[in-house]
């Protein structure tokens, strides 16, 4: 299944290609981070509330959605791409510097999280809105986006959790940044005009008109504009799960370090939620389906099968077998998460027309992450205060409510 992917991804033009390759560098760096960073936090402060302020730090980027949707409109998109993977990685490697010198304090930690949480936005914003110019098939296109960053994962996260536990949390984290640097190298030295898309537009070089103030709140209003009708279903419905999804990183954390006492059951954990997430997107890329059906229907399977997840934490306890069970249950949330995330992408995607598709898609990645500081905060505090698994179990019941939900709300236009 995998070779499938990849020669469906190597079939098309180069600058496709480049952008997975980028893309895969990454998820390399973010897939190490995912390991070390909470790790780092929970390990120095032993406070889950702690780690989700931290987390939740990360999320301010979307505050910057008007600022990165107009450059992605405005400068050729392989630029932005670039410049996000670069203060990605170059955030990652502050870190283990700072710790070098005996300045690796909180807020330090913190100012990083938000330069990475910035990276990362920039590189997301601009990687969706040049996808639709290379490929026509977007469902199979983001699946195999989806899939090899879940490949990637479950390979990189057990990496991760070998290498902290061996050496240290900073360490770790400087390989993260060294990765993310050298995936950027290729795309920064192409030629502007070697690229698909708007590298080869008339209008990517105008920049100065269209970043300044008051010609970037009137793409903010454009791009709130097409957030109507279904795409406004679309885009409530994503919040609705993000109310709670983010927090399940946070989650792991807290049962790696309070019931298993170990960094590589966090570990585990995560390569099992990502595992069952490759399998999942390895069965949306061979779907013919109902987009709307689909997506409702993964996120009531996502509700239940976390409602699973929180039992098996609540009886495993700390043994081997508990931990076995768990990353089981993990793995099972995790593949129902393709079902929602893959037709949420194509729809926004093929529903904006290019010109206006980064400023589109930042405004919608904006309100995405609206919820994300109260997912990290409620989900620390509940993890501190009750339970991992009372977590799970509250995550579960709001998965479950907003698929209902969504059911009778998304509009039939969204079906393929």
């Amino acid at each position: 299944m995998v070779r499938v992917w990849l020669r469906s991804l190597f079939r098309r033009r180069r600058s496709f290609a480049l952008l997975w390759t980028v893309g895969l560098a990454v998820r390399l760096a973010a897939g190490l981070r995912r390991v070390a960073l909470p790790w780092l936090v929970v390990s120095r402060t032993g406070s889950p509330l702690q780690l989700g302020a931290t987390l939740a730090l990360g999320s301010v980027d979307a505050l910057l959605a008007p600022v990165v949707g107009s450059l992605v409109d405005h400068l050729p998109r392989r630029r932005v791409v670039a410049a996000g993977v670069i203060l990605f990685g170059g955030g990652l490697v502050a870190l283990p510097a700072l710790a070098a010198v005996g300045a690796l304090s909180l807020p330090a930690v913190y100012a990083v999280v938000v330069v990475l949480g910035v990276g990362q936005f920039l590189h997301h914003v601009a990687r969706q809105a040049w996808l639709p110019e290379l490929v026509t098939d977007l469902d199979a296109a983001n699946a195999v986006v989806h899939g090899t960053d879940a490949a990637t994962q479950v390979v990189v996260l057990l990496a991760g959790g070998l290498l902290t536990a061996a050496t240290t949390a900073t360490t770790a984290l400087g390989v993260a940044g060294a990765a993310a640097l050298v995936g950027a190298v290729p795309l920064a030295a192409l030629p502007p005009g070697r690229a698909d898309g708007r590298d080869e537009t008339s209008d990517s070089d105008e920049t100065g008109p269209g970043l300044r103030p008051r010609a970037l709140l009137s793409r903010t209003r454009t791009g709130v504009g097409y957030l109507r009708g279904p795409l406004a279903v679309l885009v409530a419905v994503a919040v609705g799960i993000n109310l709670v999804m983010p927090a399940y990183s946070l989650f792991f954390a807290a049962l790696g370090a309070a019931t298993f006492e170990a960094a590589l059951a966090y570990t585990v954990l995560l390569v099992g939620f990502e595992a069952g997430k490759l399998l999942g997107n390895g069965v949306v890329a061979r779907a013919d389906w109902d987009r709307t059906a689909a997506l409702a229907g993964g996120v009531v399977a996502c509700g239940l099968a976390t409602l699973g997840l929180a039992a098996v934490v609540a009886v495993g306890g700390g043994t081997t077998v508990g931990l076995a069970a768990a990353a089981v249950a993990a793995a099972v949330v995790g593949a129902t998460q393709p079902a929602f995330n893959v037709p949420t992408d194509s729809v926004l995607q093929a529903s904006v027309p290019e010109r206006d598709r980064g400023t589109v898609v930042g405004a919608a990645n904006a309100l995405y992450q609206l919820p994300f500081p109260l997912a990290y905060l409620g989900g620390g505090w509940l993890a501190a205060r009750v339970s991992p698994a009372a977590g799970f179990a509250v995550a579960g019941g709001v998965l479950l409510a907003v698929g209902w939900v969504a059911r009778g709300r998304l509009d039939t236009t969204m079906a393929a």
